[in-house]
């Protein structure tokens, strides 16, 4: 557990985990299994549809528990997460059009944090940043690869909410305010 604890929001490698715990990779994933059971950990898939080499298997970590990851921008975007996560649970539990969570990361490594999908269709690209105020290029990106017009820059510290082009930049008291949940 303390070991995920340092991993949040970050690809989880079973063969690393595996590595250095030295035990058996079946052992690793029943035991990641047995916590995600626990609301200790979530995984998040990637987004790989329409998404030129894009990856397919590796899962992003969060923690039910977000206030334990020690890294400030790790936790913050954990925070994100779990507000998101809690938004499509709604969503299905009220019987409206299905959200699913995902990332998006391909293999030259640019990566937009969550992409949420309407039903199958990507509909939401949002990105979480600690202090960073300009979108990156990769949510352009990937938001043409997909064909995707909603797009959010969610800042931890930021003086006063905006666009940068056509994404909009907001904090997130008030990102996470307009969320039904």
């Amino acid at each position: 557990m303390e070991l995920l604890i340092l991993r949040a929001g970050g690809l989880l490698s079973y063969n690393a985990l595996r590595e250095d715990l030295q035990v058996a990779l079946d052992s690793v994933r029943l035991w990641i299994r047995y916590l995600e059971r626990l609301y200790f950990v979530y995984l998040l898939r990637p987004y790989a549809r329409r998404i030129v080499r894009g990856l397919r298997r590796e899962p992003k970590l969060y923690l039910w528990d977000w206030s334990e990851i020690p890294d400030e921008g790790g936790r913050f975007e954990n925070l994100i997460a779990s507000h998101l996560l809690k938004w499509c649970h709604m969503t299905e539990d009220w019987g409206f059009t299905p959200l699913r969570l995902y990332f998006l990361r391909d293999k030259e490594k640019r990566e937009v944090d969550f992409l949420i999908t309407k039903g199958d269709d990507p509909w939401l690209l949002i990105e979480a940043k600690q202090s960073e105020q300009q979108p990156p290029s990769s949510l352009q990106h990937f938001a043409r690869q997909l064909g995707v017009k909603n797009k959010f820059l969610v800042v931890s510290d930021l003086d006063a909410p905006g666009t940068a082009g056509d994404v909009a930049v907001l904090d997130a008291p008030s990102f996470l305010s307009c969320l039904p949940v």
